[in-house]
């Protein structure tokens, strides 16, 4: 029952509303309209799905529009997620409720895409502590933590040529989630030579 408590209250803290504002310092907008990613989520170590994501940023509105593929390019998930994680689900494969996909990936998107840290702090940031770190050049984190315990994390893997992210990997420690975005060409070599 402690056990139960003590990731109730790790959930509760990690969904607070953390500060967003005008998205995104990361990633340009434009890029990110355009990109397209390989998706892999895993759960200890363990894939749980894999599969491609068409992220598109209605910037006027702040809102990030989403469509989520299968490996063969079935579009599974179609919704629009707002920078507090709520999420307008246009289309949906029912079965993945049952693996609350959804939630996971408004959760997770939201916080790669659209949350930012703010310079000024707000009453629950003396509880979340939200930052950003550059460790090296090429690479971009943002972290929410309450103490020393990190609630999820956000690595930007920055390409060297153009400084905009070519891989991301959002964790959540506490649950063992990992989700990995790697951006693929729009074109392969190949086929920009015919």
């Amino acid at each position: 029952m402690k056990r139960f408590l003590l990731l109730l209250a790790l959930v509760l803290l990690g969904g607070c509303a953390l500060s967003s504002r005008e998205p995104v310092d990361v990633v340009d907008r434009e890029a990110l309209s355009g990109a397209l990613w390989k998706v892999e989520i895993s759960q200890w170590g363990t894939v749980r799905f894999t599969g491609l994501l068409a992220p598109r940023l209605e910037t006027e509105k702040g809102i990030l529009h989403y469509v989520l593929l299968d490996g063969t390019g079935i579009k599974l998930l179609e919704a629009r997620v707002r920078p507090n994680g709520k999420q307008q689900i246009i289309q949906v494969v029912k079965m993945l409720h049952k693996y609350h996909l959804p939630v996971f990936m408004a959760d997770s998107l939201s916080r790669i895409f659209l949350v930012e840290p703010e310079l000024d702090r707000s009453p629950v940031g003396r509880l979340v502590r939200f930052d950003r770190e550059q460790p090296d050049e090429l690479l971009m984190r943002k972290l929410a933590r309450v103490g020393p315990v990190c609630l999820w994390s956000v690595d930007y893997s920055l390409a060297p040529n153009t400084k905009q992210p070519a891989e991301i990997t959002y964790i959540m420690p506490w649950l063992g989630m990992r989700l990995s975005l790697v951006k693929l060409d729009r074109l392969s070599p190949s086929l920009s030579q015919r």
